[in-house]
């Protein structure tokens, strides 16, 4: 990641200016420009008549053009910016209207101007080819803050270049030389590692080091399973996994440091957002750079949980790269084929698999007629809403023949 242009959205806040801090330290440190952007919010009501409407667009322009050369002049003198007011693409005004309260303009569209708003700097960071983008990023407070909660996925969604996260209470600046620790969490995949290099090339920017962390389950103590939640394993699994661990978290450390890299590794247990969330605050890691597909709406359920969660609770600043699905072998397999075999192959991995396949099992569940009635119901109606995650209309339709043919049965 060659930091040559940084993306900062904003929207007139306080909150939104969180992000200025760390973008102007970054920027100073790589002899970057910064991109302000600042989508112009233009109030519709539907009283006005068509003049009314182009006076407070052309308001909404110069407020916007006039906010961000302010800001520009607040930065350092050896900071160049750049200003953009960029439109969402698929605005009809070209012009967002936010706060809006027009009878004729339906609920969903007034809840879709922070997703437009988002589009709009996706948009943006796209056409200038931005290497990165910091933003601020809290709860939202009303369709004006539409910088805050979810837009950020919006915007990862749509974007190539990685996010970098300013969380309300979280540091607004990276520390510099051996202080620094940037934590990123592995589980062994191809997605996961997409995150190592613009982890790397922010720790080597700053001068810092990485700290790499692979989460198993923790060890089951009790003889009642289910008491103690599913985040345990027996100890014959746990111990392949830990092992298997370990070993991939070798051969990957030692990846690094052939790139010149300072890295360690750590094999942790329990719940992967928790602890890893519990790890930076201990090991004062001051940035987790995670990856992620950026995915929406039910996807998020099924694959983000934990990236999201990173994202959301993470005592640090956040590091979100959205990554491609690949068949490209890991990092450590493909630098260090020897270190990573036993990962894959031997008797650990034997056991690994063979533990990996017995939690995938197929599993009875007794249902009664009216608990049949209510899941047949539930995915039906998630098949209305799967616009987005296409691929997982398959599965559901595949799990309604399944509850279909288990009618035709009894």
């Amino acid at each position: 990641m060659d930091l040559r242009r940084i993306l900062i959205p904003l929207d007139g806040s306080e909150l939104a200016e969180q992000a200025l801090p760390l973008a102007e330290q970054l920027a100073a440190r790589a002899g970057a420009e910064l991109v302000l952007a600042r989508p112009p919010l233009a109030r519709v009501f539907s009283s006005m008549d068509a003049m009314d409407v182009d006076g407070a667009e052309s308001g909404a322009q110069a407020e916007a053009d006039t906010y961000l050369g302010t800001v520009c002049e607040r930065l350092g003198p050896n900071v160049h910016c750049r200003l953009a007011t960029p439109y969402s693409p698929h605005e009809e005004h070209g012009l967002l209207v936010g706060q809006v309260t027009r009878p004729s303009l339906p609920f969903r569209q007034l809840a879709d101007v922070a997703r437009e708003a988002a589009e709009a700097i996706a948009q943006q960071a796209e056409s200038d080819g931005v290497d990165l983008i910091v933003m601020a990023t809290r709860s939202r407070s009303g369709l004006g803050r539409w910088i805050y909660g979810d837009e950020a996925l919006e915007i990862l969604h749509r974007v190539s270049a990685p996010l970098l996260l300013v969380r309300s209470g979280a540091p607004e600046t990276l520390p510099e030389g051996e202080a620094l620790k940037v934590l990123v969490p592995l589980e062994g995949s191809t997605l996961a590692e997409a995150a190592l290099q613009p982890a790397s090339d922010l720790a080597a920017l700053m001068g810092g080091s990485l700290l790499l962390v692979r989460v198993v389950p923790a060890l089951r103590r009790s003889v009642v399973g289910w008491l103690t939640g599913p985040f345990t394993v027996e100890p014959a699994e746990h111990a392949a996994l830990e092992a298997a661990a370990q070993s991939y978290l070798d051969a990957t450390v030692a990846a690094m440091r052939e790139r010149g890299v300072r890295a360690e590794g750590v094999v942790l247990e329990g719940n992967a957002a928790e602890v890893i969330a519990d790890a930076a605050a201990e090991r004062h890691c001051a940035l987790v750079a995670v990856a992620t597909h950026g995915r929406l709406g039910l996807a998020r359920v099924a694959s983000e949980h934990v990236a999201e969660a990173i994202m959301a609770n993470a005592p640090a600043l956040v590091l979100a790269i959205r990554a491609e699905d690949s068949d490209e072998a890991p990092l450590a397999m493909a630098d260090n084929a020897e270190a990573a075999a036993d990962v894959h192959t031997g008797p650990i991995g034997d056991a690994t698999r063979a533990a990996l396949a017995a939690r995938e099992r197929t599993v009875p569940v007794a249902l009664n007629a009216t608990e049949r009635d209510l899941i047949q119901t539930a995915l039906q109606s998630l098949l209305q809403t799967v616009r987005r995650d296409e691929h997982l209309g398959g599965p559901i339709q595949q799990l309604l023949a399944k509850l279909a043919e288990a009618d035709r049965r009894n």
